[in-house]
């Protein structure tokens, strides 16, 4: 779950890699915590660190973050050893908890969500169509787009991404405006990452969305994927809709940003 999660921040984001962590950043992407972040090696993460040595990595994040003029957040997993004592460094260094986030998974042989016959699933090439429609369904700035639309140019023909858009049978003004996106991501072969799920305002509580991950977990079945995992921002609260779709939460992450 966590490769494909870090696989699909390489998308849209650079990379800085040292031996105690990883930033995940793109200077277009500023003011986001979810592209700007950092991230914990395991060999950090998984001992137990005393107060100095926290201390010294909290300050190397800072001086990179300075450097990179983006500020970074900080992925806090409770699943790892040192998790709770990093959060608590963390704070009494400045950073707060800004968000939290749902890490979610479901097993593709369990039963696929039931989509609306109103709604036609279609993979896509057409980057501009899913890009808009991206766009439209997060009110992402335009100022945005430009960089948008050269990150997923660069991964269009990659096998392992596939750019789904949905297309109302009827109720649009024009007949092939798509009313939501989805981005699915596998890697490793075994696991499809489920992101960038999207539906326009004026289209929401329509099936939009179901019938995107109806196909999507289709396709995931389709290339011989074991395991559907998913991130949620739980401020947008939409965690709820994916438990009813057979999604558990494996845990809850805290993303701390600086104040």
């Amino acid at each position: 779950m966590l490769q494909n999660e870090r696989s699909f921040d390489e998308l849209f984001c650079d990379v800085i890699e040292s031996k105690d962590f990883s930033i995940f950043y793109n200077a277009e992407f500023a003011e986001d915590p979810v592209f700007n972040h950092v991230v914990l090696s395991s060999r950090i993460l998984d001992i137990d660190l005393d107060e100095v040595s926290i201390e010294r990595i909290l300050n190397k994040i800072q001086a990179e973050s300075e450097k990179l003029g983006v500020p970074s957040s900080i992925f806090a997993d409770p699943i790892r050893k040192s998790a709770a004592k990093l959060e608590r460094a963390a704070v009494d260094f400045g950073y707060r908890v800004g968000e939290k986030m749902d890490v979610m998974s479901k097993a593709v042989s369990d039963k696929i969500v039931v989509s609306s016959r109103r709604v036609k699933v279609v993979e896509t090439k057409d980057i501009q169509q899913w890009n808009k429609t991206f766009i439209d369904s997060f009110a992402i700035p335009p100022s945005w787009e430009e960089e948008l639309l050269k990150r997923e140019n660069s991964f269009l023909n990659d096998p392992q991404i596939k750019l789904l858009v949905a297309i109302e049978e009827e109720g649009r003004a024009e007949k092939e405006l798509a009313s939501g996106c989805l981005l699915l991501h596998i890697n490793p072969p075994s696991c499809a990452g489920i992101y960038c799920v999207g539906t326009v305002p004026d289209r929401r509580s329509k099936g939009i969305a179901s019938s995107l991950m109806s196909k999507a977990e289709s396709m995931a079945d389709g290339n011989r994927c074991k395991l559907l995992t998913l991130q949620t921002i739980k401020s947008d609260g939409v965690t709820p809709m994916y438990l009813k779709m057979g999604y558990k939460v494996e845990f809850e992450r805290d993303i701390l940003q600086q104040v």
